[in-house]
């Protein structure tokens, strides 16, 4: 007899045999995903002999970084990755703020067209910058503040999936310890950051995370507003990069994209237990 488990108004039926196909799709899909990731790595590490060697090997004979080093000596990379930094801590800054008031606003206030408005603001989530990057780089020109960091990050400062996040966690605090704050004499900031927010703090800090690295590997937007070449960012100079020595130097290429790769990759890696525990727990509850 097949198990059977219920979650929410579904039922699910799982035997044996599904959890064993399904672990088998998981386990190739991984596959495809993290070979890529292990091959950058491993090549970045590769002497330049050994990276055109016939045959596939993903440990290296005699790991080197000299790649890394000749990287280091020839171009700007820490001025490249201060850049990024800065572009992703304000860009992740800005969201992370905005998402926690403007979800609890929706959560927890009743003003006209609140529905309206927030499934208004939910489907931006489905609008590709494509459409927009014309007219807010028109804006932008306007103001006066190309070759900014606050250019990259003024048009994206609020960010409708972390809305919507916040939002349906917020839906599900207990409306009595908000009253109690407020009869105690508490105005609605105060029992924001006081009441609510001690509570919901994996959930910011795994929104936040993903709110970084988005911020740290984003390139269509800041190639258009950031020309300047100390202004780069590390997607935007591994571009440049790649079309002036990725072609025969295909150590440094993987050891510039190491470096992009790493750092996010860490945060996630540290936090991924925190990031699924938030979504599993956010629901669609309207």
């Amino acid at each position: 007899m097949n198990d059977r488990r219920e979650v929410g108004e579904w039922g699910i039926k799982s035997s044996p045999l599904t959890r064993v196909v399904w672990y088998i799709i998981l386990f190739l899909l991984s596959v495809i995903a993290v070979v890529p990731v292990i091959w950058m790595l491993s090549t970045s590490f590769k002497p330049s002999q050994e990276i055109f060697a016939a045959g596939i090997r993903f440990i290296p004979r005699r790991a080197t970084f000299s790649h890394f080093i000749r990287l280091w000596e020839s171009f700007p990379i820490p001025r490249i990755l201060y850049n990024t930094f800065i572009v992703a801590t304000a860009t992740t800054l800005a969201q992370t703020t905005i998402s926690v008031l403007a979800g609890y606003g929706f959560a927890r206030f009743r003003f006209p067209l609140r529905e309206p408005l927030f499934y208004l603001c939910a489907a931006t989530m489905f609008i590709p910058i494509q459409v927009i990057m014309v007219s807010n780089y028109l804006l932008m020109s306007a103001w006066d503040i190309l070759n900014t960091f606050f250019a990259v990050v003024a048009p994206q400062m609020a960010n409708a999936f972390g809305i919507f996040l916040m939002r349906q966690h917020l839906r599900t605090f207990p409306e009595e310890l908000i009253e109690a704050a407020r009869i105690d004499g508490a105005n609605e900031l105060r029992v924001l950051i006081q009441v609510v927010l001690p509570s919901l703090k994996s959930v910011i800090a795994a929104m936040a995370i993903l709110f970084f690295v988005n911020g740290w590997n984003q390139y269509v937007w800041p190639s258009l507003v950031l020309t300047e070449p100390e202004q780069m960012t590390l997607p935007i100079w591994l571009r440049q990069f790649m079309h002036a020595e990725g072609g025969s130097e295909w150590g440094m290429l993987m050891a510039a994209s190491s470096l992009g790769v790493i750092p996010a990759l860490i945060l996630y890696v540290l936090a991924h237990r925190q990031i699924m525990s938030t979504f599993a727990s956010t629901g669609l509850k309207g």
